[in-house]
């Protein structure tokens, strides 16, 4: 976050809010779209007072969380949100802007926290469900439109099992068709990309993206700093946030000590005593659940597209082969970047949405090409996905047209490309010459 002259912020806020946020007539219970609120939705000063005042008007919250449930809660201000708004306060906004509690009473956000005990695998997982009908069915609670559960530490476990969570959750939202139901991912552990947490929060995700569902992506917000420059899971993160820098099998760093120790307390971050994590794990987690309660109110603002993925690559004839996946449903196109040795990315190409394909024909032998690529749009550009290398041989003539012979200086039709083999290959072409 950049330091800016707190009037000044104030008055763009109040602005933006007149010009983008328009107010819905009626709660938006189904999205048309998957919502995932992940580590592009953090930045709490990109979300409009209207929007915030919105969601005050229109949510009626319940949340049932355990103690890494918490972050997010203590990220809001825990108590009742005053230690967020006088943060935000000190930076700008309007005074009792981000308050909450159970009843909304004050003008503040209707925010009923550990609205029943337990969480998503605690006792079972099966019992989060038969509380929330009950919470649900009692006329008390009648208004409740928003309803989240989290995780503690049972996200890590089989896709079986997450599929029980998944099946209960359509079974809620087919009962309750007044009701937002809100998915969640499980804290990061350390086990990282191959670990079984990661396979399934994954399958968490493409659930809520093929069926428009709505999802908290809480590993995904632990992931990545302010800057979003790193995907720290990749990089064996728990959720304390230190992580292996060095891939010798030691977390051995701390991503959020470090962006704390760089910025200023009290105008970059602030101390919200998250459970098991640091401060500014805390902040953001905050940050983006006020996103989330803006977007469910209907604040109509775009995010940026989910990062792609799976990222591979293949020596052919032709060049270096790319393919990826495409996570995202509204990039307006991709940005595919390459390194020659170690001379630094520069963008190569960009191409056009839903792309998941690109062959690399301007390359030279004796060269290692890396390659990233990123999605972009509107709202500004996703994280980058894995990087991979190809070492490029020596190049081999494989497809020879030619009138004359070798001894001329006729080689019109010669076509150059690289193969892996070059020796088989040039036998392949000239047999015994």
């Amino acid at each position: 976050m950049e330091t800016v002259n707190l009037y000044a912020r104030k008055a763009i806020l109040l602005i933006a809010g007149i010009l983008v946020f328009c107010a819905a007539q009626s709660l938006n219970v189904q999205a048309a779209d998957p919502i995932i609120i992940d580590h592009h939705c953090t930045d709490i000063w990109q979300i409009p007072e209207t929007a915030i005042e919105q969601a005050k008007t229109e949510l009626h919250i319940a949340y049932g969380h355990t103690s890494h449930g918490s972050q997010l809660t203590s990220g809001m201000g825990s108590n009742n949100g005053g230690y967020l708004d006088q943060f935000m306060t000190a930076n700008g906004a309007t005074p009792g802007l981000y308050l909450w509690n159970n009843g909304g009473s004050g003008g503040a956000l209707d925010l009923h926290n550990y609205f029943m005990s337990g969480d998503l695998g605690n006792p079972d997982r099966y019992t989060w469900e038969q509380r929330t009908r009950s919470y649900l069915d009692n006329p008390a609670n009648a208004d409740v439109n928003v309803i989240i559960w989290s995780w503690c530490g049972q996200a890590e476990t089989s896709i079986a099992n997450i599929d029980i969570y998944l099946s209960l959750m359509e079974g809620l939202i087919n009962d309750y068709p007044g009701v937002q139901f809100v998915f969640m991912t499980g804290h990061l552990n350390g086990t990282g990309p191959t670990g079984q947490l990661h396979l399934a929060n994954e399958h968490i995700r493409e659930h809520c993206r093929a069926n428009n569902r709505i999802l908290f992506d809480f590993a995904d917000i632990e992931s990545y700093d302010p800057d979003g420059l790193v995907n720290y899971m990749e990089l064996s993160a728990d959720d304390a946030c230190n992580y292996d820098s060095d891939g010798n099998g030691t977390r051995d760093r701390n991503w959020a000590l470090e962006w704390q120790a760089s910025h200023v307390e009290g105008t970059d971050w602030w101390p919200s005593g998250a459970a098991h994590s640091q401060h500014l794990n805390g902040n953001l987690k905050g940050y983006a659940a006020w996103w989330l309660w803006a977007t469910l109110a209907g604040w109509n603002t775009d995010i940026p597209p989910v990062d792609p993925s799976s990222l591979v690559s293949s020596l052919s004839e032709s060049g270096i082969d790319l393919t990826w996946t495409d996570n995202s449903d509204n990039e307006e196109f991709f940005v595919l970047e390459r390194q020659r040795d170690v001379e630094g990315f520069i963008e190569l190409a960009e191409l056009a949405a839903d792309t998941t394909f690109y062959q690399d024909s301007s390359i030279e032998p004796y060269y290692t090409y890396t390659y990233r690529v990123k999605a972009r749009n509107s709202s500004g550009d996703s994280g980058y996905s894995n990087e991979v290398s190809e070492y490029v041989p020596e190049a081999c003539i494989v497809d020879i047209d030619w009138d004359g012979d070798l001894d001329g200086e006729d080689l019109a039709g010669f076509s150059v490309g690289y193969t892996l083999d070059c020796i088989a290959d040039f036998a392949e072409q000239f047999g015994s010459y």
